[in-house]
């Protein structure tokens, strides 16, 4: 499929098999794009006119309503299929990397920093959120309005739950068997008394290192003691 363009794309969103979003930008932040198809790519249409933000991210929840997100903190709404583009701040000057609306009015981005900054009104008004750590992120998906995860530099994973965090399920002990124990064949004869061997004395482990929390938020370390 051609594109019609030679920038180098970063986001895309598909709301049903026809209709989709494209983002990105050239080189040196040259020639930021936006295209839209709904035949299912076999054509494209550059919405990006008057656009200056190197764009990273989009997510459409319908074939109207989308979000981009880009360079110096930029975030575009439409409402219209992205005819036109409305600019949105979250009041923090950090490159934006990552975007995911679960429906209309929530959505969540990501970026430089470790920022993170959380809609409920289609991005009138942003809320910025203290991650526990300065790792870039670069990426970012949410299920539903609660439960999210996003993911970034040094093996960053940071993972969003609603209510108590959820436990592993036990596995289940083994239980015995209903098979009788066959009788031994003979008895051993004692040879003597066997010399104790001495008791290895455990190494004391190192404390943990106490970890920033978030409400809301787990985090937890990597293979790099990183926070995730």
């Amino acid at each position: 499929m051609a594109s019609g363009v030679t920038s180098d794309l970063r986001g895309i969103s598909f709301t049903d098999a026809n209709t989709g979003t494209i983002v990105g930008y050239g080189f040196r932040g040259t020639n930021p794009a936006i295209l839209r198809t709904t035949d299912g790519g076999t054509s494209w249409v550059n919405q990006s006119d008057g656009t200056q933000y190197q764009l990273n991210a989009v997510s459409f929840t319908d074939t109207n309503h989308g979000t981009a997100v880009g360079s110096g903190a930029g975030i575009l709404h439409t409402t219209d299929g992205g005819s036109t583009w409305e600019l949105q701040s979250n009041g923090v000057f950090y490159g934006l990397w990552g975007v995911s609306f679960t429906d209309v009015n929530n959505g969540t981005v990501v970026g430089q920093g470790g920022i993170i900054s959380r809609t409920t009104d289609a991005g009138q008004t942003w809320t910025n959120e203290l991650s526990g750590t300065t790792n870039q992120f670069m990426s970012v998906h949410f299920t539903d309005t609660e439960n999210g995860t996003a993911v970034g530099g040094i093996g960053t994973i940071m993972r969003r739950f609603s209510g108590a965090e959820p436990t592993p399920t036990p596995t289940p002990a083994p239980t015995a068997s209903s098979t009788s124990t066959p009788a031994p064949t003979s008895t051993p004869t004692a040879t003597g008394t066997p010399t104790p061997r001495p008791v290895p004395i455990p190494r004391p482990r190192p404390t943990p290192r106490a970890r920033p929390t978030l409400p809301g938020y787990t985090v937890q370390p990597n293979l790099r003691a990183m926070p995730w």
